[in-house]
């Protein structure tokens, strides 16, 4: 049978495209709000889409003009074919984050093989980090995406002559940092300067000028000014006002607690697990800023690493989901590592050697913290189908050790690659609807069962935009259990999420009967005491969450 059709140039991409865009977006509606500023971006999309705006972005009734307006435009897009909703919300970046493993794969194809490249795009998609925040409607996937579609601009660039006129590409490598200037704002300008780097490194002077001396410019400013231009007419005092709180207070960490240059490590390590253990031995034992094979190609790819790293760990303020685009890079030296590296033709340095083996002690505690937390956990867990993480380990475990003994590596690859990927799916769809922290959705239900749209609705105790975003009706926050006395015992029918922990007091203060119409839980905020010593058995760490009206009987 003729398959070479498979290792066609477009047929790989496109299943490459079609599985990550199953993988990542498998169950990417069934939890909540995991992340504060995904309420942001969904319920300023929604309010833009009800409004039939398309220029301004509002939130609590106030212009958002935090980020620029090509998310939204995404979301608004989504919210326009599908209906508002968190699965439209959400699918945007599950899009992005399949685009940028088809060009991880295209990165990796043109500066080494097409091995190396599929390598690296798995590698990816296996990383618990890069899979975490594609199910995110925020712009963080959408910015690794415009990151690395710029990056393999100058990859594609550099394959072509000297003598070959080189203007489409310049002007397609501007207009994609216009594009991700609009969805994230300056961080898109990072690979300017990670092509300044390599160019300088490597002594590139021609191939420099026509890339910075052109009129590349023009195009990234046709495609990013507009929208800053229409906004400063419409709300100058407003983006004033935000563009020093993004740039200034932002890069001095007057937002947010300034944290250490070295939190992106530990972050990495983790987000990167498994791979992330072998990194360290892999740049240095193969010399990425020498490489034998190709040169050229580890400067690029450690030039784009580390202008990652060194400017937002310069940055004061800093979040988890900065450090996305570093994957890219990353991933590309662990796949050409297992491809060229670790190989029975080739001496495994001893560096390597221990790092596997390291690997493989830390996947085997994995298997057994993972069963030991799940035991304590199986008090608020409903099914125990939840051991199948535990399963998935140590049967991928037993492979890479099997593998790892017969200096089969390309075995070992697909014992770190495939059970990454199970456990992620089983995640997905057996434990993270039991992990749900958000129970918007679920109330919001409730609410439009028992209610009509006059009703009113509040939120005690709970974010109540979150809500909102569910219900799409005013939700009023209520701080303490008087407020919701007196909105429950005001004229008309009322509805209060709170903690039931509340309940008794709210009933004995109550001066008219209040019911209990429904009740629903959330995995609580972790303290001090729940992560000391000593771990009962089946510790409870949700609470129960209540729908209290002033009327007996629903809609």
């Amino acid at each position: 049978m003729n398959v070479a059709w498979l290792q066609s140039d477009r047929i790989i991409p496109l299943g490459l495209f079609v599985i990550s865009l199953i993988i990542l977006g498998f169950q990417v509606s069934n939890s909540g709000l995991a992340h504060p500023n995904e309420l942001l971006y969904a319920e300023s999309a929604r309010d833009m889409y009800e409004r039939g705006d398309w220029l301004t972005p509002y939130f609590d009734g106030k212009p958002r003009l935090n980020k620029p307006i090509l998310f939204y435009w995404f979301i608004l897009i989504a919210y326009h074919i599908i209906g508002p909703s968190l699965f439209a919300a959400r699918v945007c970046s599950v899009i992005c984050g399949a685009i940028g493993v088809v060009l991880l794969y295209l990165i990796g194809r043109t500066l080494f093989d097409r091995t190396t490249g599929f390598f690296a795009a798995a590698i990816a998609l296996s990383t618990w980090g890069y899979a975490l925040y594609a199910r995110y409607a925020m712009t963080d996937m959408a910015l690794t995406m415009w990151i690395t579609a710029a990056i393999y601009c100058l990859v594609y660039m550099q394959t072509l002559h000297e003598t070959t006129s080189k203007h489409h590409w310049v002007f397609t490598f501007y207009a994609i940092l216009g594009f991700g200037f609009s969805t994230k704002g300056p961080p898109a300008l990072f690979p300017l300067l990670i092509a300044a780097v390599y160019l300088l490194w490597t002594r590139q002077g021609h191939f420099a000028r026509q890339l910075f001396l052109s009129w590349g410019w023009l195009i990234f400013i046709l495609i990013a000014a507009p929208w800053y231009v229409i906004m400063f007419v419409l709300h100058q005092d407003t983006l004033l006002d935000i563009a020093h709180m993004e740039v200034v207070a932002r890069s001095r960490g007057q937002l947010s607690d300034t944290e250490p240059v070295w939190y992106y490590v530990p972050l990495l390590f983790g987000y990167f697990f498994p791979w992330s253990i072998l990194l360290p031995a892999a740049i240095i034992s193969y010399r990425w800023w020498r490489l034998d094979a190709a040169p050229d190609a580890g400067r690029l790819t450690l030039s784009w690493l580390g202008v990652i790293l060194l400017l937002f760990s310069l940055i004061r303020g800093k979040n988890p989901q900065y450090i996305l685009p570093a994957f890219m890079p990353l991933a590309i030296i662990i796949g050409h590592t297992f491809v060229h590296g670790l190989t029975r033709q080739v001496k495994t340095p001893r560096s390597m050697q221990v790092s596997t083996y390291v690997l493989a002690a830390l996947l085997a505690l994995c298997t057994l913290i993972a069963a030991f937390v799940i035991s304590l956990l199986m008090q608020q867990l409903s099914s125990p189908l939840i051991y199948g993480h535990v399963i998935i380990l140590a049967a991928g475990t037993a492979a890479f050790l099997w593998s790892l003994r017969r200096q089969h590596y390309r075995a070992v690859f697909a014992a770190l690659a495939i059970p990454q990927l199970l456990i992620w799916l089983f995640f997905l769809g057996q434990s993270l609807p039991q992990f749900d922290y958000d129970p918007g959705a679920y109330f919001a239900n409730a609410i439009r069962h028992h209610s009509t749209a006059t009703d009113r609705v509040g939120s005690m105790r709970i974010e109540p935009k979150a809500l909102l975003f569910f219900l799409q009706r005013p939700v009023t926050r209520i701080g303490n259990v008087e407020q919701a006395r007196d909105f429950l015992q005001s004229p008309g029918r009322a509805f209060v999420v709170m903690r039931e922990a509340d309940w008794p007091r709210l009933s004995e203060i109550a001066e008219q009967p209040l019911y209990i119409l429904e009740t629903g839980k959330r995995f609580r905020e972790l303290d001090a005491d729940d992560l000391l010593p000593p771990w009962p058995y089946g510790s409870d760490l949700t609470e129960q969450l209540v729908l209290v009206s002033n009327a007996s009987q629903g809609s």
